[in-house]
């Protein structure tokens, strides 16, 4: 018979890989988003969830606790034309997309801040998914500012090379300016030169034998 439903599967951002899913059932149009977890800005390594564009004004909305109330954040985030609970349209967004650069930067200064002053600074962070953001952000930081010689940037963690190897065969999945940097032979962004890795705590303490920065 006729097919009676469409899956869809969109970018969710926040993770590589990570999809929310559009149902429409055919004979009605019905729609149905179900998402989970999912990041509306735009990072280093991830583009920005599609959630505004395809999920704005769902029949129903099936998403974690905390999750948007859809018609207030299309209201505020969504384009031109977009719908306001007043029955009126809307000329512009009333707010711009979240930003993160000024969130990495707080970061960066935070975490310079304290080795500035001798000390050390630990975060912890998952094995395999938001690891990649904090990489790149920290590394092109190093990077440009050539700190390597002055404090160790360390990744620690028994999976980091396995981590590393995905993440480097995932650029077409990853923010579209990381695969043109790799296109245009600039090196490849998870490269990180300035990275110490370790897999376990007797590497990390062996190599700060000698190289206390």
């Amino acid at each position: 018979g006729e097919p009676a439903l469409s899956i869809t599967a969109q970018r969710a951002g926040h993770a590589v890989g990570g999809a929310f899913f559009v149902l429409q059932r055919l004979r009605d149009e019905t729609i149905v988003v179900v998402t989970s977890t999912y990041h509306v800005a735009r990072e280093l390594h991830l583009d920005s969830s599609t959630l505004l564009q395809y999920g704005a004004t769902p029949d129903v909305l099936v998403t974690q606790p905390g999750g948007p109330a859809m018609t207030l954040f299309s209201c505020l985030y969504g384009g031109v034309g977009s719908q306001l609970p007043d029955g009126t349209t809307k000329e512009k967004p009333l707010m711009v997309q979240p930003v993160v650069s000024q969130a990495r930067k707080t970061l960066v200064e935070a975490v310079l801040g304290v080795l500035r002053r001798d000390g050390n600074v630990l975060l912890p962070v998952d094995a395999s998914s938001r690891v990649l953001e904090l990489l790149l952000v920290l590394s092109q930081h190093w990077d440009r500012h050539r700190l390597a010689g002055a404090y160790n940037l360390i990744w620690l963690g028994p999976m980091v090379h396995n981590t590393l190897e995905f993440a480097r065969c995932q650029l077409e999945w990853m923010a579209s300016p990381l695969g043109q940097q790799f296109d245009l032979q600039r090196g490849h962004p998870y490269a990180l030169k300035h990275v110490n890795m370790f897999v376990s705590i007797n590497e990390l303490e062996a190599f700060l034998v000698d190289n206390q920065n």
